[in-house]
């Protein structure tokens, strides 16, 4: 009925006690007090109930739509993979203060809960109890406008993963290179994704230290001194943490592989000619060597650059031949070899000195020297 006019008759299904009515294109003679009543046959006799309370529907001039902002969708923390036992907070962010926000799991409804009425998000807690929790979860949010609930969208998923063990951790050294000599310091930094754990360091299998950070930290770094007893070492990590009260270690993390070669032998040098004494114009020729091949020889004087020359692979030495012109040119000489070892250029230790001195001036046709005897008297000759 609608303002106690009747409007439809409908017969029950056998064994339900409702009848549903439909309105469709609600039209403005729609607008009116709805109420209904029952019948029901005993003896051949229809007998009615009282009627109903009513229903008022009302019909406005304009369709008043609302079209809320889509939600937010945010876990924390927000690891890669979860372990049966550990715990995450799903926030739904919504536009409205006080909304009732929804969470579902793989299209499902999960969860109902209202946020606080000065808040917009609503906090779900999901304990991880095994694969039935993995899957993509969603949310969406509703307001109280004008006599009814209106939905938001839903927001944009995020994928939880459950694994039965920790993710392996990742390491990094520093500096960033794969030779080291003998002796030197390597940092390397093992990096998990969990807060708050206790990192285990190993080389080539055995395990060196064993160390805890604080509760905001994710991270550790190892200084290492590299042996080098078999050429090659492999470093590599795990972590553990406390899961409701058991201990969880994770899987070793792929290894990090450090070629280590002895230090560079002293380069050698030598003088030719060696004389006591150069004349002015006269060449020198300076021989820089190492015991193997070397990819560069540098020149120095006076512990200064002077030169370099990189040279072709198999060559263990380089002379630089230098005419002596200027006072400058005097003074101490020494060098050094460079190796290029995959991509990390390793200096040698300096050689020893040789000395060049210079006096007179060079005639071209001899080398002009004065003689002091030892009575002081001055000669003058040709060589």
């Amino acid at each position: 009925y609608r303002n106690g006019q009747y409007l439809a008759y409908k017969y029950a299904a056998t064994g339900e006690c409702c009848c549903n009515f439909t309105l469709s294109a609600i039209e403005d003679g729609d607008h009116g007090n709805y109420f209904c009543q029952y019948s029901i046959s005993l003896q051949g006799r229809w007998k009615y109930s009282p009627l109903s309370t009513s229903v008022e529907i009302k019909v406005t001039g304009k369709c008043v739509y609302y079209s809320l902002p889509d939600p937010s969708l945010s876990l924390s923390p927000a690891y890669p993979a979860f372990v049966n036992g550990e715990e995450t907070q799903i926030t739904c962010l919504a536009s409205h203060l006080g909304a009732r926000c929804e969470l579902y799991g793989n299209g499902q409804s999960l969860y109902y809960k209202e946020a606080a009425a000065r808040e917009y998000n609503c906090n779900f807690t999901l304990t991880i109890k095994g694969d039935g929790d993995q899957g993509n979860y969603s949310c969406l949010y509703s307001i109280y406008s004008h006599g009814r609930w209106i939905s938001s969208s839903y927001s944009i998923s995020v994928e939880i993963k459950v694994t039965e063990s920790l993710p392996a951790p990742n390491t990094s050294i520093i500096p960033e290179q794969s030779v080291f000599v003998k002796g030197e310091e390597a940092n390397i930094t093992c990096s998990a994704s969990r807060s708050g754990a206790t990192f285990y360091f190993y080389r080539d299998g055995q395990n060196l230290y064993a160390r805890n950070v604080t509760a905001k930290e994710n991270s550790y770094t190892f200084r290492v001194p590299v042996k080098g007893d078999g050429g090659l070492e492999r470093y590599s990590c795990k972590y553990s943490i406390v899961i409701q009260g058991k201990k969880t270690i994770s899987t070793l993390s792929a290894s990090t592989d450090v070629k280590v070669i002895d230090p560079l032998l002293q380069a050698t040098i030598n003088l030719s000619p060696a004389y006591l004494e150069f004349v002015k114009g006269e060449e020198a020729n300076i021989t820089c060597g190492s015991p193997h091949s070397a990819d560069g020889f540098q020149l120095n004087r006076n512990n200064h650059y002077l030169d370099y020359k990189y040279t072709s692979a198999g060559e263990t030495n380089h002379t630089f031949a230098l005419t002596l012109m200027e006072d400058e040119e005097q003074g101490n000489y020494s060098c050094r070899y460079d190796s290029d070892e995959q991509g990390r250029w390793l200096n040698s230790p300096l050689s020893g000195n040789v000395q060049i001195k210079l006096s007179g001036k060079y005639r071209g046709f001899g080398r002009q020297v004065s003689l002091v005897s030892k009575t002081a008297s001055l000669v003058t000759g040709l060589l």
